[in-house]
């Protein structure tokens, strides 16, 4: 049976609905990338290149009680990005004491130095 000149369907039974949640879901992971960019730098890496972030560790701050310092510490339980075994990360602290500031910088390797 025809339209009457009409387009007939060419997706069998839920394909097309797959196909439009697919394609509208990248549209708005695009606008959503497009717009919050600029929250989520790129990371810097030790030979010069730069690589997307996957994820970000993120701690509440309070300012030192010691009025020489006064920079804003992190108040965090773990340094530790990863324990398994070969592949273990942690993130290390580099206080800036003339600054007054902290960055830091993924490390890998053995995470027992820390504790």
């Amino acid at each position: 049976m025809s339209s009457g000149g009409g387009v007939e369907p060419t997706y069998k039974g839920c394909a097309g609905l797959a196909e439009d949640v697919q394609y509208y879901g990248e549209l708005l992971k695009s606008l959503a990338y497009d717009k919050l960019k600029h929250l989520y730098p790129k990371a810097k890496l030790p030979n010069g290149q730069e690589a997307t972030v996957i994820a970000w560790k993120w701690t509440r701050t309070v300012k030192c009680s010691n009025p020489a310092c006064g920079c804003q510490m992190p108040l965090i339980n773990s340094w530790e990005l990863s324990k398994k075994k070969g592949k273990e990360a942690y993130i290390e602290p580099i206080i800036d004491k003339t600054n007054k500031t902290i960055s830091y910088t993924v490390k890998t390797g053995n995470t027992n130095i820390l504790y």
